[in-house]
């Protein structure tokens, strides 16, 4: 075999492989976009008081902390202090 014969089995190849991929790709997509659309329709959603809201973030806070992830608590601290700025 040629090397230019090679070279065109090679892309051949590839182009074939691709191709599988972006279809699989795809149906992965559909499937996604269908759970998600199954998923929101049956989620209510709910507006939360300020209070609650800061008592949901200081537990969330809490779980940081014991993780000690401190990035992820520092974030959830600065909403907490915003929603108690807007208390004020």
């Amino acid at each position: 075999m040629t090397e230019e014969e090679q070279k065109n089995l090679a892309e051949a190849v590839a182009k074939t492989v691709i191709a599988a991929m972006e279809k699989r790709q795809k149906e992965f997509d559909e499937e996604f976009n269908q759970q998600l659309e199954e998923h929101n329709a049956s989620f209510e959603y709910v507006k939360l008081s300020d209070k609650e809201a800061i008592e949901a973030l200081k537990e969330l806070l809490a779980k940081a902390l014991q993780d000690e992830d401190y990035i992820e608590a520092s974030k959830i601290n600065s909403k907490i202090v915003t929603l108690r700025g807007k208390n004020k």
